[in-house]
């Protein structure tokens, strides 16, 4: 009797232990899923390279165009089944029936930080987006008349973007600048940086140009517009329509600098940019869009600038 009640209480005691085993494994696990959660939201900076790292706090200077919010319509995105997010060159050959192919696009004309917060964000809920580059942008380099002095550093940042969160770079072309503000002949200097690029590991396939009109305070004062008034069929990559006669505009075609495609000639169904202003003065921004009531099967490309957003 007596060992009876022993090997009862020995199993019960089993029994409890093992009870009382994994419902500490499942807190344990619990909290590791929370610690997971809370370290990946107070990720504060971003590290570039073992020396160089950049703050990850989002700016709030304006309520409707800032990273949070941002960061909410990628979530709405990334927990959509409605969606298929691609690239800007894998844009063309997207396409499906039942889904709505989706392209970001990001054009980084001032701030690279405001560009890497947008990455990493991007990376967080698996979306591939494109920035393009500038290379008249002070973080990419310095360029006086006659001359241009690379900043290499700027290379860290691009890997960083398509190395590690998975997203593709692409050339932002000022070449129209290059040439009438710094006397710099556009051909050499491409072919150049597009090599130095390509060489350090940058795949670069597309590109676009500024498309606001620039003011030039040379002797001969005078506006020009940018890529943008190029022909639709892309065979040229610079081929702008000046205001003022006699300019001649070195023209060359995308073929001969292993260019694929020009991101401001996809053909695409919706097509919204944070440049438009809205009649009561505000900037656009996703919120102002009903997505849900875009067709399957068709097409959109977002153009945001970082630096609106940061």
């Amino acid at each position: 009797m007596i060992a009876n009640t022993q090997a009862l209480t020995k199993a019960m005691f089993m029994i409890a232990f093992r009870i009382a085993v994994i419902v500490i494994l499942a807190i344990q696990a619990a909290a590791c899923e929370r610690d997971e959660h809370l370290l990946l939201d107070n990720d504060k900076v971003i590290d570039i390279n073992e020396g160089v790292a950049i703050s990850n706090v989002p700016n709030m200077n304006d309520p409707d165009l800032n990273l949070v919010r941002y960061e909410e319509f990628l979530k709405y995105l990334a927990s959509s089944s409605r969606y298929i997010m691609v690239t800007q060159e894998e844009f063309e050959s997207a396409w499906s029936p039942d889904k709505v192919i989706v392209s970001l696009r990001h054009d980084v004309d001032r701030h690279l930080n405001g560009a890497m917060k947008i990455a990493y964000r991007e990376h967080r809920y698996g979306i591939r987006s494109t920035f393009y580059i500038l290379h008249t942008a002070e973080y990419y380099g310095s360029t006086s008349k006659g001359h241009f002095e690379r900043n290499n550093r700027v290379l860290d940042f691009l890997k960083k973007i398509q190395d590690a969160y998975g997203h593709e770079v692409s050339f932002h072309n000022d070449l129209v600048t290059l040439q009438l503000v710094y006397d710099i002949d556009p051909r050499p200097f491409l072919k150049g940086e597009l090599s130095w690029l390509r060489d350090n590991g940058i795949r670069i396939a597309g590109s676009v140009a500024i498309t606001a009109p620039h003011q030039m305070t040379e002797a001969s004062d005078f506006l020009v517009q940018g890529q943008s008034q190029a022909k639709a069929s892309g065979e040229e990559i610079i081929l702008p329509q000046p205001i003022s006669e006699g300019i001649k505009i070195i023209k060359d075609k995308r073929e001969n600098y292993a260019l694929t495609y020009d991101g401001d000639y996809l053909v695409t169904d919706y097509n919204f940019s944070d440049v438009k202003i809205m009649p009561d003065g505000r900037r656009w921004h996703m919120a102002l869009e009903d997505f849900d009531k875009i067709p399957a099967g068709k097409k959109v490309i977002i153009l945001i600038h970082p630096h609106f957003w940061d």
